[in-house]
C-alpha cells in the first residue's frame, strides 16, 4: 500500500477533523458572530472524522465539546426565536375543542372513557406519515439531521434522514393529539368526577387485569389524583403498563420469552422499539397503536417515558400531568382493544 493511499484513509480523516476544529475555534473567537449552533455542527463533524480515524483521545475530547455546544445552542435558539401568530391556530383550537366536547358529552364517565379510547383518529397513521415523509424529504432535513438531539441534548442519529423526517412529522401530529387527550381528562375531572376511585372502577369493570396489576394501578391513581405526586405516578404507571402489554400479549399468543445469545430463558422480554414494532406485535395489536406506544415509551424521537424512568434519566419537571395523562390514555386504549372471550382468553378488538 502506497503512502498516498494511507494518507487517503486515516491521515486524511485526521486532517479533515482538524479542519473542523479550526472552524470551531474561529467561530467561537468572534464575540459578535458567535453561534453555538454552528459550533455544535463543527464539533459533530470533527467527531465523525476522528471516530472514523479511530483517534480515541480526540473522540473523548470532541464528545464533550459536542454535548456542551448542543446544550448551549438549545438555550441560544430559545432566546432568538421571535413571537409569531397565524390564523391557522384558531382553526386548530376549534378542532381541538370539538374533540374534547364530543369525548365528554356522554352521560357516564365510563362511556366517555370508552369513546376516547376507541377514537382511532387520535392515533397517528404511521404508514401514511412515513409515505408522505419519504416522498417529501427536503435538503434542509438532511442537513439538520446531523445535529438532531434528544431532550438530554445527546445526538440521536446522523445517518437515517428518512426516519428522522418521518418522526418529525409524527411528532407534530402526536403533539396535537396529546393536547386533545389532556383536555379531555381535565374536563372529565371537573365535570364527570374522574378521580382515583372512579378510574379504578373503570379498570375493574373491564375484568381483564389481575389483582397484582390492579394494586399497582390503584397506587398510581392515588398518587396522581389525591396526593398530587406525579413523580410517583409516572414511575409506577410506566413499568406497570409495560408489564401489562407483555402479559396480555402472552395471553394473545405472542411469544414474549426472552432469548440470551440464542438460548431460551425463563424470563420475559424487555420491550423496546425492535420488538413492539415487530410483525408479531403489530399483527395482533395493530401497527398504528404499536407505533404510538413505541413513540411515547421507547423511541429516541419521542418522550420515551418507559425507557427514561427505567434508567433514571427522566427529570422531575417531566413527571407532570401530561406524562400521567399519556400513560392513562395508553392504559384505557389497551383495556378497550382487548375483550374477554367465552373461553376466558383475551383477544384484541378493532378500533371503532
Amino acid at each position: 500500500m502506497s503512502k498516498t493511499s494511507v494518507e487517503g484513509k486515516k491521515d486524511r480523516l485526521l486532517r479533515l477533523g482538524r479542519e473542523q476544529e479550526v472552524r470551531l475555534k474561529e467561530g467561537l473567537s468572534s464575540q459578535e458572530n458567535r453561534s453555538y449552533v454552528r459550533a455544535a455542527a463543527y464539533a459533530n463533524a470533527a467527531l465523525r472524522y476522528y471516530t472514523a480515524a479511530g483517534d480515541s483521545k480526540k473522540i473523548k475530547e470532541l464528545k464533550a465539546k459536542a454535548l456542551k455546544y448542543r446544550q448551549l445552542s438549545a438555550s441560544e435558539l430559545t432566546q432568538t426565536l421571535p413571537p409569531i401568530s397565524a390564523d391557522i391556530q384558531k382553526v386548530v383550537n376549534d378542532e381541538i375543542c370539538l374533540v374534547i366536547k364530543k369525548c365528554t358529552s356522554f352521560d357516564t364517565l365510563n362511556e366517555c372513557l370508552d369513546y376516547l379510547a376507541r377514537l382511532s383518529s387520535l392515533v397517528p397513521n404511521y404508514g401514511e406519515i412515513a409515505k408522505h415523509a419519504s416522498e417529501h424529504l427536503p435538503l434542509t432535513s438532511i442537513i439538520a439531521n446531523h445535529t438532531v438531539i434528544d431532550s438530554e441534548c445527546h445526538l440521536i442519529s446522523d445517518d437515517d434522514e428518512e426516519n428522522y423526517w418521518t418522526y418529525h412529522h409524527y411528532d407534530l401530529e402526536m403533539q396535537v393529539y396529546i393536547y386533545e387527550i389532556a383536555g379531555v381528562f381535565r374536563k372529565l375531572r371537573s365535570e364527570k368526577d374522574l378521580d382515583n376511585v372512579t378510574m379504578m372502577d373503570y379498570v375493574l369493570s373491564k375484568g381483564i387485569l389481575g389483582s397484582e396489576e390492579c394494586v399497582k394501578l390503584q397506587s398510581a391513581f392515588v398518587n396522581h389524583f389525591i396526593v398530587g405526586d406525579n413523580i410517583a405516578a409516572v414511575h409506577i404507571l410506566s413499568p406497570t403498563i409495560e408489564g401489562l402489554i407483555i402479559s396480555l400479549s402472552r395471553r394473545l399468543g405472542i411469544d414474549v420469552v426472552a432469548q440470551d445469545r440464542g438460548r431460551i430463558t425463563s424470563r420475559d422480554i424487555s420491550l423496546g422499539t425492535n420488538n413492539i414494532t415487530s410483525e408479531s406485535f403489530t399483527n395482533v395489536w395493530g401497527e398504528n397503536f404499536c407505533r404510538m406506544i413505541d413513540y411515547l415509551l421507547y423511541n429516541n424521537f419521542g418522550p420515551k417515558l418507559r425507557h427514561r424512568t427505567a434508567h433514571g434519566s427522566i427529570s422531575i419537571k417531566e413527571c407532570n400531568d401530561t406524562s400521567v395523562v399519556i400513560l392513562l390514555y395508553i392504559l384505557i386504549k389497551i383495556l378497550n382493544l382487548v375483550r374477554i372471550t367465552k373461553t376466558s382468553t383475551s383477544e384484541p378488538q378493532d378500533d371503532k
